[in-house]
């Protein structure tokens, strides 16, 4: 790759002036440099021909598809399943104007969806496509092109077509095309039944003339959301849902801390004042640091210990891109739920009903001491949050999901999890490695997958739970992360669900980048200009020293990459009337119901009244308020506000 050539030769004085650059020049150098033709044909095409509304009067705008440049139209809701729907609902809607028979053909993976036609009544479909306009066709793996409003020769002959519209974000940076395309497929008739021309899920015979019967959305595509709604128009056999599709519901759990609340931090540096213990590792952005010759005093933090190694994440901005992320390529998430320490993000929409806020009193009331600042406690109870899925995601605070995935990505159809069965060599891996030994009698070196999202089954973790209490017990009782505690969802999950049969090995494309490295720049930039993995992460362990630069480029690498809103944010005035509060002031307002020292109000009803993270029958005593009345929160009342997306 010739980015890669020109940037090993570059010194670390030029990756940094670099770096120094807005990111769209960033970008715009790294095509330049690494795909030349490309770059200059895009060029050409801007400037040549202007991009002009379409006939029905949609914005568009040029954008690159597979290498060329196309105008795309523009959508400021884009998203997979958007263009997944999108391009079905052309083809339906255009044939069944035109009169002609069809039927949708549930489709097991991936975006792209399923039409039979009668191969008698092709020339009718083309040409009622052709009028449509703006539509991009491609037979078998050669190159797309504009639909014709009359059929070409080739059209006629091929027995399955590829139809879909180009679309973009407004900044042109996602855009989605072949990949979500609605594939035409002519079968041929023989007497009063239709023949396949090629395989499929449920049977390769329909009857030629049924009764209309319809699909939902969820039944057509493994990858769209459950429903109830039946949109599609289909034969009688293809009702029937495979063995092969996966038909369990999916949660995802995801643990957020906001490491700049000042409330937060206080708390957390009375607790590491209180723990005795060894000083964890120093992290990795420092070391980037002393490897470069910057010098410094490694992790320390206010207090002179690397009281900052696990923060979670620097404010609520990856949070934000995280479910975004869920939005855009996981749709068929069942309900999410957020383990916050007593803080809400001023962004966080908390009346969604497939969001869940769980507060780490009630999920942790009964079982350690409290504030808890040890994330592996956090993890142990995560199989006691009421109302979870037995199947569910666990998506660490640093990674992201970077294109679409369906469920059989991280299960197979049956259930079973596929894991990863990464080795370690830390200190906590030492302490696993006893677990196995004395659980299975077997040597394992469990380690910590980086950049991955975990497939987790609730029974499992809470088997591992009971097996080893006095592990647990120790865990749940370090306020601060100690180096020989376990993770029991990212290290003794995998293996211990591999050991007991209930789990097989599986593999996901994965990167994982440090923003305070010296080619984090280039190898971000690639990242979005692919968009090929499954899963990434990155680096959030960084000081203040290493930087501004790095944390632009965080930022800046996110917003492009997940440019569309997710239903879980709010709109801006509410988020704007939100920005002047902590996340721990707005947890007390939106989470709590209304008490003594809070006014009371319609609005600050409204935002009290979902609570159904909450554990109502599990016994445990209510543990104290750690905001007491010396510590008290202004009384301002603060809008819930309506959903965006």
């Amino acid at each position: 790759m010739l980015a890669s050539r020109c940037f090993a030769y570059l010194t670390a004085a030029t990756h940094r002036r670099y770096a120094l650059l807005p990111f769209h020049r960033q970008t715009a150098l790294f095509r330049l440099t690494r795909r030349p033709g490309r770059a200059a044909r895009c060029w050409l095409a801007r400037r040549l021909r202007p991009a002009r509304p379409t006939a029905a009067g949609l914005p568009r705008r040029w954008s690159v598809l597979d290498g060329r440049p196309v105008l795309a139209v523009v959508d400021d809701t884009i998203s997979p399943l958007n263009a997944h729907r999108r391009n079905l609902h052309l083809v339906t809607d255009a044939l069944t104007r035109a009169g002609v028979d069809h039927f949708v053909i549930p489709a097991a993976s991936g975006l792209s969806s399923r039409v039979g036609v009668p191969a008698g009544e092709r020339t009718a479909a083309l040409r009622a496509l052709g009028g449509v306009g703006g539509l991009r066709a491609a037979v078998a793996e050669r190159r797309h092109r504009r639909l014709p409003t009359r059929p070409r020769w080739r059209l006629r002959r091929t027995p399955v077509i590829r139809i879909f519209q180009a679309v973009t974000s407004v900044d042109g940076q996602l855009t989605y095309g072949g990949q979500a395309a609605c594939e035409i497929e002519f079968w041929t008739v023989d007497g009063d039944r239709l023949h396949a021309p090629r395989s499929n899920d449920v049977t390769a015979v329909v009857p030629a003339r049924s009764a209309p019967v319809r699909l939902t959305e969820a039944e057509a595509c493994s990858f769209a959301p459950e429903d109830r709604i039946a949109r599609h128009v289909t034969r009688t056999p293809f009702t029937r849902r495979p063995a092969t599709w996966p038909d369990f519901p999916v949660d995802l759990v995801c643990c957020w801390t906001d490491p700049t609340d000042p409330r937060w931090r206080s708390r957390r540096q009375r607790a590491m004042a209180r723990t005795a213990g060894p000083v964890p590792r120093a992290r990795r952005a420092d070391r980037h640091r002393r490897r470069s010759g910057a010098g410094g005093a490694g992790g320390a933090g206010p207090t002179g210990r690397a009281d900052d190694e696990w923060v979670g994440w620097d404010g609520t901005e990856e949070l934000r891109h995280l479910l975004r992320s869920v939005h855009l390529h996981a749709p068929w998430i069942r309900r999410i739920f957020l383990i916050t320490a007593d803080q809400v993000p001023g962004w966080l929409d908390v009346d969604d009903p497939r969001l869940t806020v769980v507060d780490h009193r009630d999920l942790l009331g009964g079982h350690t001491v409290l504030p808890t600042f040890n994330p592996y406690a956090v993890e142990s109870a995560v199989h006691e949050i009421d109302g979870l899925a037995e199947r569910f995601l666990y998506l660490p605070g640093n990674v992201f999901l970077g294109r679409p995935v369906d469920r059989t990505t991280f299960f197979e159809p049956n259930g079973i999890p596929k894991v990863l069965l990464d080795p370690g060599d830390t200190s906590a891996v030492a302490a696993a490695r006893r677990v196995f030994a004395d659980q299975f009698d077997r040597l394992v070196d469990p380690g910590t997958p980086l950049g991955v999202p975990l497939p987790v089954r609730r029974s499992t973790l809470a088997e591992i739970c009971t097996s080893i209490p006095d592990v647990v017990a120790r865990i749940r009782g370090h306020q601060i992360r100690q180096p020989d505690d376990v993770s029991l969802i990212r290290s003794l999950h995998q293996h211990w669900s591999y050991l007991r049969g209930t789990a097989i090995p599986g593999s996901l494309r994965r990167h994982h980048v440090d923003p305070a490295a010296p080619d984090a720049a280039l190898r971000l930039h690639r990242l979005l200009d692919q968009r090929d993995a499954d899963a990434f992460g990155l680096d959030t362990e960084l000081t203040d020293a290493v930087d501004s630069i790095a944390r632009r480029l965080r930022v800046e690498f996110l917003s492009r990459y997940f440019p569309t809103p997710s239903p879980y944010e709010v709109d801006a005035e509410t988020a704007a009337a939100r920005a002047p509060f902590t996340a721990t002031e707005l947890a007390q307002r939106l989470l709590r119901p209304p008490v003594g020292r809070f006014p009371a109000g319609p609005q600050l009803q409204l935002a009290a009244a979902p609570q159904q993270a909450r554990h109502r029958d599990t016994g445990y005593p209510a543990q104290p308020d750690p905001l007491s009345a010396a510590d008290p929160v202004p009384a301002t009342e603060v809008l819930v506000g309506h959903r965006c997306g």
